[in-house]
């Protein structure tokens, strides 16, 4: 909206960036720094003053790839996590696959986050309720509601466990033509008395190491593999209806 300060009454709308804007209404998230939107191009974030800001270009293929058709781009969503000032953004809905990327608001990283064994072709809505919770709805008729952190069903149908997991981006460790040793991954993480210890894998440009049901509390973890770069997933040990907090990970290599 633009407004003279010599005759305000001569305003006029006038389009504040080019060819840049939100794939559809369910794609806009209003938060107390600004606002942000899914495009076709990226995730954008639009200050007070206007100011456009692409906030996602880790994600530049994983982006395109979920707004490249109007099936798929239906069902990209945002949502502002408001207890732990977290952005989510449901990027694709495979079967009762449900894969979102989650971008930390404080600490300005994005990281993958997905969710399985969910009924009816996965999370359709995500919300927030009277307490300030976020909830996700679940796609199709008689669809479960869920809290986001710790799977209460508000409307119950049964007990149906998730089967999560967290997921970092590639962080590359030396230059791209030369091996790094990884020796050690440290973790924090804090499972329900009641959980199966969670899953951890060490995934690198040459390969994998996985330990099962092996992540509970503070732990530094050997793993001796070289690579080029390094990717830390945490998932559920089993399909879970337990919380589980993940508080630290930091990676040691030379």
């Amino acid at each position: 909206l633009s407004v003279p300060s010599n005759n305000p009454s001569s305003w006029s709308l006038v389009e504040a960036h080019e060819n840049v804007g939100p794939v559809h209404d369910r794609a806009i998230v209003k938060t107390s720094n600004g606002i942000f939107f899914v495009s076709t191009s990226g995730v954008y974030y639009l200050d007070s003053g206007f100011t456009l800001t692409p906030i996602s270009d880790a994600l530049r293929t994983g982006i395109l790839n979920a707004t490249t058709s109007q099936g798929l781009r239906d069902k990209v969503k945002l949502h502002h996590n408001v207890k732990y000032n977290l952005l989510y953004m449901i990027a694709s809905i495979v079967g009762s696959i449900t894969i979102m990327y989650v971008y930390d608001l404080k600490r300005g990283v994005w990281y993958q986050e997905t969710h399985g064994t969910v009924d009816n072709g996965g999370y359709d809505l995500m919300a927030l309720d009277d307490e300030g919770n976020s909830i996700l709805v679940e796609s199709a008729t008689n669809s479960e509601i869920r809290k986001l952190h710790d799977t209460t069903e508000y409307r119950d149908k049964g007990s149906v466990a998730i089967d999560w997991s967290m997921k970092t981006g590639k962080q590359i460790l030396n230059t791209l033509d030369f091996d790094a040793i990884i020796r050690r991954v440290n973790t924090i993480v804090t499972n329900n008395a009641s959980a199966t210890d969670s899953d951890l894998e060490v995934i690198t440009s040459n390969g994998t190491t996985t330990k099962s049901n092996f992540l509970d509390g503070i732990q530094p973890t050997r793993v001796s593999r070289r690579g080029k770069w390094v990717q830390i997933k945490i998932s559920a040990g089993e399909a879970e209806d337990y919380e589980t907090q993940i508080n630290h990970v930091d990676v040691e290599y030379e």
